[in-house]
């Protein structure tokens, strides 16, 4: 916490010196695959259901119409595939679970 006070203290006299600051932080490359369509955030309600078990309430954050961004209410670990229900959107897909980490995870229409 420390470090970052210090490197906030030196920005803000930086720009009242109007010198500028150059970080020596390591950059960060996002190891993300690009997208073949845009998500559009939504927050609608849904369900997910996958083997035996009840439905599990999610919100759906966002989707494209190659998939979607869910969170669920609990961080439980997701099958391969799951079907995704969303009454109030008319959705209703079969779905592969493309990643996950803690309550959110991302799921590709299939």
């Amino acid at each position: 916490m420390r470090k970052k006070n210090n490197r906030l203290t030196e920005r803000f006299n930086s720009i009242a010196s109007s010198q500028p600051v150059v970080s020596t932080a390591p950059r960060v490359r996002s190891t993300r695959m690009p997208r073949e369509t845009d998500r559009v955030t939504c927050y609608r309600y849904g369900k997910i259901k996958y083997g035996n078990f009840e439905p599990v309430q999610v919100v759906i954050k966002d989707v494209s119409p190659g998939g979607a961004r869910i969170v669920l209410e609990h961080a439980s670990k997701l099958p391969s595939t799951i079907l995704l229900k969303a009454p109030s959107s008319g959705i209703m897909r079969k779905c592969l679970v493309v990643w996950q980490r803690g309550h959110s995870a991302g799921v590709k229409f299939i």
